[in-house]
């Protein structure tokens, strides 16, 4: 199965927490869960379906999206959740209707660890006066964050070059002393039997 094969699929049947896949070259992708981006996505829905009441399928998100905060969901809520996050990726809906804030946003936080990432999101919390588009924002942000955070905790377990070369040797250094230490054992042994 291929990387995009297997990120469809997880997004497909509602993976209900975040899941970090890396590729054979080392690409990172951070697949959000349905449990922790409900919230995310019932704000921007919420916001969306003040504007435009004739979308019937966001009408449909967002009751399930409260079934799950409340945490009341059948499997079946998971699966359609997961297939509308996949169709329907929220920073996409937040750039639909702010493209030039989202570009903004994007800019000032690409080279933010998770870390200062939070403290923006409450400085820009504390700053702001609390309207919907505030709050959509946040939400953007906070979707922003999950993943921000996913990539610096998988990144914590990934040996740098220096590692993987240390590594290396000591495991060669180990080979060749088990080696030796066998050859010395038959040895030992055919000098018993004769």
């Amino acid at each position: 199965m291929t990387f995009n094969g297997l990120n469809n699929r997880l997004l497909c049947i509602g993976v209900l927490s975040g899941t970090t896949i890396i590729d054979n070259i080392g690409h990172f992708k951070y697949i959000h869960g349905v449990e922790e981006s409900a919230s995310q996505y019932l704000t921007v829905l919420n916001f969306i379906n003040s504007y435009d009441k004739s979308n019937d399928l966001f009408t449909e998100m967002i009751i399930i999206f409260e079934k799950i905060i409340n945490d009341s969901y059948e499997s079946e809520d998971i699966v359609k959740v997961g297939r509308f996050i996949n169709s329907y990726p929220l920073n996409r809906l937040v750039s639909n209707f702010f493209p030039k804030e989202v570009n903004e946003i994007d800019n000032i936080i690409s080279d933010m660890t998770a870390d200062e990432l939070k403290l923006f999101i409450n400085d820009f919390k504390m700053q702001s006066d609390n309207d919907e588009n505030v709050e959509v924002l946040i939400a953007y942000l906070s979707y922003y964050l999950d993943e921000k955070r996913a990539y610096e905790q998988r990144m914590r377990y990934v040996p740098s070059t220096e590692e993987k070369a240390a590594s290396r040797f000591d495991c060669q250094i180990n080979m060749r002393l088990n080696n030796e230490a066998r050859f010395h054992a038959i040895k030992r042994a055919s000098s018993v039997r004769m």
